[in-house]
């Protein structure tokens, strides 16, 4: 093999600078695109973390009206309950004495009471009912 001298330049030195050139001509004109698309999907990112945030807001609020209102709901619901059994008590004559003035005293501070004394007076008031019932039969 016969190797001849001439005047082209090495090109391992080159050809590495002119990689190295180019790669930078190539982010100089695509860093700013990617900044100013970052940019962007940052500040949409931002505003729907934002708009998440709203609405989490909202939904926690018309979760605590919903919860009152729900809350009320049973209370009424409990109320009107106790009302027909001892409506349906005072019907058949069974609440007689002592008991119908517990049950007045009920009747009057009804809304004031928690629902677990609603529940206790309801469990007495269906206990009595059928201890009469048994009773009178």
């Amino acid at each position: 093999m016969k190797i001849t001298k001439t005047n082209i330049p090495d090109f391992k030195e080159t050809v590495e600078k002119s990689k190295i050139d180019l790669a930078n001509k190539v982010l100089y004109v695509l860093i700013p695109l990617m900044n100013s698309d970052y940019q962007k999907k940052l500040k949409e990112i931002k505003s729907l973390n934002e708009l998440l945030v709203n609405k989490k807001k909202k939904v926690n609020l018309e979760k605590a009206d919903l919860e009152i209102l729900m809350k009320d709901y049973n209370v009424k619901k409990k109320v009107k309950t106790l009302l027909e059994r001892i409506m349906k008590l005072l019907g058949s004559g069974l609440l007689i004495g002592e008991f119908k003035k517990e049950m007045l005293v009920v009747l009057n501070v009804v809304e004031e009471l928690p629902e677990d004394k609603l529940n206790f007076y309801l469990g007495e008031t269906v206990r009595v009912f059928n201890k009469k019932l048994k009773n009178n039969q």
